[in-house]
């Protein structure tokens, strides 16, 4: 991998995915630093791929951006409520902010929105300042959005992001699987009908258990009904967009049988329209209070979304350039901002959805975006009888989701080092908060290096003639090369005659 001018990573291949052409000049040495890329191309990444798109790419990208807004409709709507906020703020947080990334992102594949793990650290930040005031509520978390925007470009400024080499797996699964624990627990209010006050989880859990006496038996039903058809379609039908299905079904249920007058709590009134352009006021009070939790958002949001975008990068054989996601990052997160919404960061399972469904260029984006604004255009109206049960059940779907049993096995393959890390982690989620859980993760993390570092592995080696290398693995431990290349004991036993008499 070579380096630019600007310190990102060069890419070796066209963006048509053939290989590109020698960079250096004929004569140059291959040493010298790579050629500069256009000035268009390094703003704007997406234009790379508009000389070669034809019909069958914009065919494949269109399939991928309607399903990939199809899937994100409801979860965006379920994540405005988790961060305490409007439905319609999770659609408006799919408009611009999807736009700004399209445009300035290097990832191809990359989806961004509303997430689970971020509208909960946006509910945790807001609740203690205005819980009381929706209104004060919806513009601190529109002020919250364009502070994250902000620390993601001054991190740009000063070049962080190399920070992104030294992110700890282990943390990284133990955060996911702590966040699918918090986001289950959060949701069991809305899918049994109660209501619940407490904030930290494991409170949480205890009110839901005390009140178990007043659940709504109706409301249970649906959501039950709901959960248990996203968990199938997943299962039997993973290609078909379950979320959508469930919640058009939901809300055919709800109109026609009327529940929200049987008690059942839906969305209610969604206002019709695109969102304007607004600044959020910058009260200097505010911007300090909210500071801390912006400095956490960008932690956790830039984490997830690098090693998102390069896992799917990689499958593709293409290349993320860290500098370039921390700007569109900023940018998306602004756009969040000047639009009412709240915080977005990547989403991993609608960039698989994109990448499944064939979308190869940053233009699905686009389209799914244009899809969600034609929704608040036209179809505002039939979402007022949507069941928050089913929104609940769209979490806790997507929550189950998140958690991986292979990776825990993976990691104690590696190390039992690691295992610990993950399992502190994931209690510290559900136990002291996300923020906190990750200061002592990532402590701990320095630590282990700390410890690697004082007790480094070493090796003996030795030539084996009939390998023609070294090997650092004894025959005693049962190196299979090393044994089929050790002489017969005999033979080893005339060598040791024969060294004792030459002497």
């Amino acid at each position: 991998m070579t380096r630019n001018g600007e310190g990102e990573d060069a890419p070796t291949a066209s963006s048509s995915g053939v290989p590109a052409k020698d960079s250096y000049g004929s004569g140059a040495s291959p040493f010298q630093p790579a050629a500069r890329r256009p000035v268009l191309h390094r703003l704007v990444p997406v234009s790379e791929q508009l000389p070669g798109y034809h019909g069958g790419t914009l065919r494949r990208d269109l399939l991928a951006g309607v399903t990939v807004a199809a899937l994100a409709l409801p979860a965006a709507m379920a994540y405005a409520e988790l961060a305490g906020l409007s439905p319609v703020a999770g659609l408006y947080a799919l408009l611009l902010p999807t736009v700004a990334y399209t445009l300035l992102g290097s990832s191809r594949q990359l989806i961004v929105g509303p997430e689970g793990s971020i509208a909960a650290l946006v509910a945790a930040a807001l609740v203690p300042l205005a819980a009381d005031d929706p209104e004060r509520y919806a513009s601190l978390a529109a002020l919250l959005a364009v502070l994250v925007g902000a620390v993601f470009l001054v991190a740009r400024l000063i070049r962080l992001g190399w920070v992104a080499d030294y992110f700890s797996r282990a943390v990284l699964i133990g955060y996911i699987h702590g966040v699918a624990v918090v986001l289950i627990i959060g949701q069991l209010g809305k899918l049994l009908g109660l209501d619940i006050d407490a904030q930290d989880p494991l409170a949480q859990l205890a009110e839901v258990v005390g009140e178990l006496g007043d659940l709504s038996g109706i409301t249970l039903a649906v959501g039950v009904a709901c959960l248990a058809s996203l968990l199938l379609l997943r299962w039997r039908a993973p290609k078909l967009p379950g979320p959508l299905l469930v919640v058009i079904l939901a809300i055919a249920a709800s109109a026609a049988i009327g529940l929200a007058e049987e008690g059942v709590a839906v969305v209610g009134e969604i206002p019709p329209g695109l969102p304007g352009i607004q600044l959020p006021g910058l009260s200097l009070s505010d911007v300090l209070a909210l500071l801390p939790a912006a400095l956490g958002i960008f932690f956790v949001s830039f984490s997830d979304e690098i090693l998102t975008a390069r896992s799917f990068a990689g499958k593709r054989g293409q290349h993320v350039r860290v500098d370039t996601e921390l700007t569109a990052m900023g940018a998306a997160n602004l756009a969040a901002g000047l639009t009412q919404a709240f915080p977005v960061g990547a989403s991993g399972s609608r960039t698989a959805v994109n990448d499944q469904m064939g979308g190869r260029t940053q233009i699905s984006g686009l389209i799914g975006a244009g899809a969600i604004a034609c929704v608040l255009l036209f179809l505002t109206e039939p979402m007022q009888y949507l069941p928050k049960a089913a929104l609940g059940a769209v979490i806790v779907a997507a929550a189950v989701g998140l958690i991986e049993p292979a990776s825990w096995r993976g990691l104690a393959r590696t190390s039992r080092v690691e295992v610990a890390i993950a399992a502190v982690t994931m209690a510290g989620v559900i136990a002291v908060g996300v923020l906190e859980a990750l200061v002592v993760a990532v402590a701990l993390s320095i630590l282990d290096v700390v410890r690697r570092s004082a007790t480094p592995h070493d090796a003996v080696l030795g030539w084996v003639d009939r390998q023609g290398r070294y090997c650092g693995e004894p025959a005693a431990a049962g190196c299979a090369a090393c044994l089929a290349a050790r002489p017969p004991q005999w033979a080893l036993d005339i060598a040791a005659w024969r060294a004792l008499f030459a002497r």
